[in-house]
């Protein structure tokens, strides 16, 4: 087996590793913290990027109006509603919302980013 050198040397090298492991381990619990929330904020919006990819994707699905194949009688035709100056139309939404997606793809990059060098920071 291990001769009394040994298990000294071991017992040694595990009393130094629990002393300074127990050190360092006060220090990463707030560290630990730190990436839980981080971690947590990059799924939100992760999840809102992938709400606002899916209503782009809806959005490009919608048919266009096509003609009806009966004409409608004129009585059935309802008067046309004036549009609000401040109504956006159906591509000015199209492209806030592509806007939108891009901005929090650059946010994701960044918390990303931030997130990497704290695991730097952390890891020895």
């Amino acid at each position: 087996m291990l001769n009394p050198i040994h298990r000294i040397v071991i017992i040694w090298g595990l009393t130094l590793l629990l002393v300074f492991g127990a050190s360092s381990a006060q220090g990463s619990v707030a560290d630990a913290t730190r990436i839980s929330r981080l971690e947590s904020e990059i799924f939100s919006l992760r999840s809102q990027i992938n709400r606002l990819e899916s209503d782009v994707a809806r959005l490009g699905r919608q048919p266009a109006a096509s003609p009806s194949i009966s004409r409608p009688q004129l009585e059935e035709i309802p008067p046309p509603t004036p549009r609000q100056p401040d109504d956006p139309s159906l591509a000015e939404q199209f492209d806030n919302l592509a806007i939108l997606a891009i901005e929090l793809k650059e946010r994701i990059a960044t918390v990303e980013e931030r997130l990497l060098e704290i695991e730097v920071r952390i890891t020895p």
